[in-house]
């Protein structure tokens, strides 16, 4: 998944020529970060409230550009949101700056946007049946609960693995039925174990 799709498009800017104390006067109760601009309105950074804070009172009214360097971390707006996630586990990061190609700043992408991600990506604002197995880590194993699934006309919403360990993976997928006995006798009468299997409404907010 790309983040073009789930960053969000509402910031707040300043020039990185302002003072530390100008970007109080930005922020609310509901804003976390400020993005910092070159003169050209290009990425410089992006300080959060929580630096700001920790900024004492002697140097708050520095120029921006005299106490941040440029921001060596942020986003594309065609980076992927795995590759999001990645960087921000490794740089520690919650919220990161995206840009376009010429680096000027077109959004924010953080741990929130990263939820809303994974919510689509599981499929749970979707009506349906959630089931739980875990298969022997060995090609074809997949395949066939595919096919079974496919000659029933049964459309899977969502579908996503995880390793147990070497030889074990723990497969979970959500179907477009709303009926668990169904879908449960299907996969007893086909000899597949399943670890938990239960309907999800879609009523996720």
């Amino acid at each position: 998944m790309y983040i073009n799709k789930w960053y969000n498009r509402d910031f707040k800017s300043v020039y990185y020529n302002r003072r530390i104390s100008d970007i109080w006067n930005l922020l609310d109760d509901e804003d976390d970060s400020v993005i910092i601009l070159r003169e050209d309105n290009t990425l410089y950074n992006m300080v959060s409230r929580e630096e700001i804070r920790s900024i004492s009172s002697e140097i708050s009214e520095k120029k921006l550009f005299e106490i941040f360097d440029p921001v060596d971390n942020f986003l594309y707006e065609d980076d992927l949101v795995e590759d999001a996630l990645l960087l921000m586990l490794e740089s520690k990061i919650k919220i990161l700056p995206v840009v376009d190609n010429e680096m000027y700043p077109v959004g924010i992408f953080g741990i929130f946007e990263v939820l809303k991600a994974f919510r689509n990506v599981t499929s749970m604002d979707e009506p349906g049946t959630k089931v739980m197995m875990i298969l022997d880590d060995k090609p074809g194993k997949l395949k066939n609960i595919i096919d079974i699934l496919s000659k029933k006309n049964i459309n899977i919403l969502s579908l996503i693995t995880n390793k147990i360990d070497d030889t074990t993976r723990m497969l979970t997928l959500k179907l477009d039925v709303k009926n668990v006995n169904f879908v449960s006798d299907l996969l007893e009468n086909n000899s597949i174990e399943y670890e938990g299997i239960f309907e999800e409404d879609g009523e996720y907010y």
